[in-house]
């Protein structure tokens, strides 16, 4: 991947200390071990010991993850640029992100190594030839990062520590969403990786993917990937705010080298963004590696761009008018009951809301289960919903679209295998919404746009196993 090799950027999110406590109680190692098999980011079927005890993680963004769900305490080996948490600081080496010493790892003993596609598939191959069980991450958007995520949980039986960790950072991204639904103007923006060459984001990145979910024009969309841009034409598309990163994202000592460039040369001095001060920092540490800290970089990033509508996000990411769903039938990351899904009545759970902001006109609810093995399977959707406390148990409280089955109506939990994840999202918006009930999700999406005033959700678990 480009941007590891030239300075691995990074992402990652969410406080440590939520997972201080392990995710497992110890284990008999006397005792026969079962194996799990699963399909990795790089599809590849890889079996491996349940409960993994050695991990050896080659990457700092698989080395932030196996921490933020709790399974750091298994963690034996690092590479030398994982740099967070701190607590790897004092665990055993095995080269570095580009050139990792298979030797080393396999002297480790591991039962798991954790890798990322960075590191080479000539690496990861030569470690799965000696028998060592490689699961291999190559996460390209923020879904797919929270992917990657659970899908570790699941290789380490930490699957309810990531779902909480997933879950968590997804809100965080809603919230980002409906502060940018806000949003009455799309600012111009440079996102500079490095500055001499002037490597700048382009699209199918993840700063491209994060600046669109901002509300801004990113300059530099018409350019595949991470590519020089050059000085005339910064100069040209004079772009009204432009983002550096701070040191190189491989953990190197922290320097502002691509600010201080872009603020002194004299020949970006006209440059709409330095005129107006609109020069900023991140840190390439949490803005590059895509693991947990990646929506640190997320709400950074809407800030520099609409820092008159930060204050609709306080600092865990939440959305500070405080409009609440919760569930008498399950609790937050709790199990769905199977009354409620395609094994028992089918029926919708009774839901309550609390805290709608005032000059909301009507609720929105939409339902639907990102782990489906297809993409993302859309349960229900209803619109139209007048302000109320309470939705019951299967009721209709709206106008019903249609769901992925096509069918205007709930349908349950129904996982062909597995635990999913279930999301029930709430949204307050200022108006009443003129579309048909053959509307879609994206439909409805599109229709709210520009109205959702707050939004919340509650998450629900359910396995037919």
């Amino acid at each position: 991947m480009v941007k590891y090799k030239l300075f691995a950027v990074v992402f990652a999110l969410i406080a440590l200390a939520t997972f201080s406590i392990g995710c497992m109680e110890s284990i008999n190692i006397e005792e026969a071990r079962p194996t799990i098999t699963l399909i990795d980011d790089l599809g590849r079927e890889v079996t491996i010991p349940q409960n993994p005890e050695r991990i050896v993680s080659l990457a700092p963004s698989t080395t932030e993850i196996v921490f933020a769900i709790g399974a750091g305490d298994r963690v034996v080996g690092v590479d030398e640029i994982s740099n967070y948490p701190p607590e790897v600081e004092a665990i055993p080496k095995v080269g570095s992100y580009a050139t990792i010493n298979t030797e080393r790892v396999v002297d480790l003993d591991p039962d798991l190594v954790l890798a990322a596609y960075g590191n080479g598939i000539e690496t990861i191959d030569t470690l799965s030839d000696l028998g060592v069980p490689v699961i291999g991450l190559n996460p390209t958007t923020l879904n797919e990062t929270l992917q990657s995520i659970n899908l570790v949980g699941e290789a380490t039986g930490c699957e309810e520590n990531a779902t909480m960790l997933t879950s968590n950072m997804r809100m965080q991204i809603d919230a980002v969403k409906a502060a940018a639904a806000k949003v009455a103007y799309e600012p111009s923006v440079l996102y500079v990786i490095w500055h001499d060459p002037l490597y700048s984001a382009g699209n199918t990145t993840f700063e491209d993917e994060m600046m669109r979910i901002c509300r801004a024009e990113n300059i530099a969309s018409d350019l595949p990937g991470y590519s020089i841009m050059t000085l005339e034409n910064v100069i040209k598309r004079d772009p009204e705010v432009i983002i550096t990163t701070s040191g190189g994202g491989m953990g190197v000592e922290e320097t502002n080298l691509s600010y201080d460039y872009i603020t002194t040369d004299p020949r970006f001095a006209g440059i709409k963004a330095v005129k107006d001060g609109k020069v900023y920092v991140i840190d390439a540490d949490i803005a590059c590696r895509p693991g947990p800290r990646i929506v640190d970089a997320l709400k950074e990033i809407f800030g520099y761009i609409h820092p008159e509508l930060q204050n609709y996000i306080n600092e865990e990411g939440i959305e500070k008018n405080g409009m609440r769903l919760t569930s008498t039938a399950f609790e937050e990351g709790g199990m769905i009951p199977s009354r409620y899904t395609c094994d028992g009545e089918d029926i919708n759970p009774p839901l309550k809301i609390e805290e709608v902001p005032e000059g909301a006109v009507t609720l929105v609810l939409i339902v639907d289960d990102p782990d489906a093995p297809m993409g993302t399977w859309d349960h229900w959707l209803v619109w139209n919903i007048p302000i109320i406390s309470t939705i019951e148990e299967n009721s209709v409280p709206g106008v019903q679209g249609k769901n992925s089955w096509g069918r205007n109506d709930y349908g349950g939990p129904c996982p062909p295998s597995g635990t999913h994840r279930y999301f029930f999202k709430l949204y307050a918006i200022d108006t009443t919404l003129d579309i048909g009930e053959n509307s879609t999700k994206e439909d409805l999406e599109s229709a709210m746009e520009g109205h959702i005033l707050s939004h919340t959700h509650l998450v629900g678990l359910y396995s037919r196993a």
